[in-house]
């Protein structure tokens, strides 16, 4: 019985030593491993010449021309479409009492 007590026990502490060990890995898995290294410097992008502020201004003035000339012209078919629904109106209304005279 005895035997068997020590057996258990022997188990018991070699059991609580793999647990220790994976429960300690776990919280704190850098231990024991190499140092983190800095993050490399990036490439900088070298300054801009004035040539390319200067076209990359031209392509969104421009840009912006064309969307507002494209909002233009769905405005002024908007308004062309609200002008030929109030004529259609018109003409079913004198229409009707054409033919409610009649």
């Amino acid at each position: 019985m005895t035997r068997a007590l020590l057996v258990a026990a022997l188990c018991l502490c070699v059991g609580m030593q793999g647990a220790f060990g994976e429960t300690q890995s776990v919280i704190d898995p850098t231990e024991g491993s190499e140092v983190a290294r800095p993050p490399a410097p990036g490439a900088k992008k070298p300054p801009r010449s004035d040539a390319a502020v200067k076209r990359e201004r031209q392509r969104a003035e421009e840009e912006q021309r064309r969307r507002a000339l494209a909002e233009a012209r769905a405005q002024a078919a908007e308004n062309e479409a609200a002008r030929l629904r109030a004529s259609e109106q018109a003409r079913h209304a004198e229409a009707a009492a054409r033919e409610a005279a009649a």
